[in-house]
């Protein structure tokens, strides 16, 4: 069994009404005078620091109340970081308001940052968080855990560890994530309708098949230094959305998708940081994927090229 204490980011929109603490929870701010219970002050957040705008850069940010609370805790090495938010909440502060569905992995709702690292709370066991660099250092020479929970980092917080995730979504539904098959039936060489006409091979679908596996759960964009510091970029995610139908080979308006995102604040700010992929909690190899991309991309633009310096000719 292990002693932690669950340092949480809490965020109330606008002005927040007076906020009793928890029995077990210590609250951090600029009027917190209990501290002296964990023998320690509240400490700075190492949590990354949220853009001040959407990606359109039209979207304030939200105005509120932020503070700290410390939650303590005794977990089993079982324990993922899912389970110790709903025993808070059931156990010592209904009012602590987070997002999960599944809890398996599966429906990437409840991203966040844990000890400054963007992770799904359900895949993290609490053993995995002791070794982050990042990690509070406890108040004292005891064998208590400080694990650090905060909102995902690049985008609007709603409240306490709940983002806005639709500035992600936006981007993604802008590049129309469906196929767009060119419509015209394939012939088999007798002139017959081949009736097996979207039939695949295993290599051509093995080409985007891995990036079907994305959940638009938002860990690769707070993962992302490009992303989170508001440089215009359409972000991993919608990178992904967007190879996911340039290499499927049924795809009928490729150029079409390289138009969208072939420039400035397209796929092109990205810096193969890798981080990206790092922290995909699907294994999506989403760097190397932008990097096939930008090659397609070049490519295409070669041969346009040489179309029309021979049509010319």
């Amino acid at each position: 069994m292990y002693d932690i204490i669950l340092r949480v980011h809490r965020f109330s929109p606008e002005e927040s009404q007076t906020h009793t603490s928890a029995p077990n929870a210590i609250a951090h701010d600029k009027s917190a005078t209990d501290a002296s219970a964990l023998n320690a002050t509240a400490q700075p957040s190492s949590a990354p620091t949220s853009r001040s705008t959407t990606t359109d850069g039209k979207s304030p940010v939200p105005r509120g109340r932020k503070w700290t609370h410390d939650y303590r805790l005794t977990v089993s090495e079982h324990t993922n970081m899912l389970d110790c938010l709903l025993r808070i909440k059931r156990t010592q502060d209904p009012s602590l308001a987070f997002r999960y569905s599944c809890g398996h992995g599966m429906c990437g709702s409840d991203a966040v940052a844990i000890n400054g690292i963007p992770r799904l709370l359900c895949l993290t066991k609490i053993t995995t968080t002791f070794d982050d660099k990042a990690a509070p250092q406890p108040p004292d020479s005891t064998s208590t855990h400080i694990i650090e929970v905060a909102p995902l980092p690049a985008f609007p917080v709603v409240r306490d560890l709940i983002v806005d995730l639709e500035p992600m979504f936006s981007q993604i539904r802008r590049l129309t994530p469906y196929l767009k098959e060119s419509g015209a039936l394939r012939t088999l060489p007798n002139g017959k309708v081949n009736v097996f006409e979207y039939l695949q091979h295993p290599e051509e679908l093995e080409a985007f098949d891995q990036l079907t596996n994305c959940i638009a759960c938002g860990v690769c964009e707070g993962a992302c230094p490009i992303y989170v510091q508001g440089t215009p970029f359409i972000g991993p995610a919608a990178a992904v959305a967007a190879g996911r139908f340039i290499f499927d080979s049924r795809e009928g308006a490729t150029q079409e998708r390289f138009d969208a995102i072939d420039d400035s604040a397209g796929i092109w700010p990205c810096k193969g940081i890798r981080l990206c992929t790092q922290r995909c909690p699907r294994g999506i190899d989403i760097s190397g994927s932008i990097w096939k991309i930008m090659k397609a991309i070049k490519a295409n633009k070669e041969k346009q090229e040489f179309i029309h310096t021979k049509t010319a000719a």
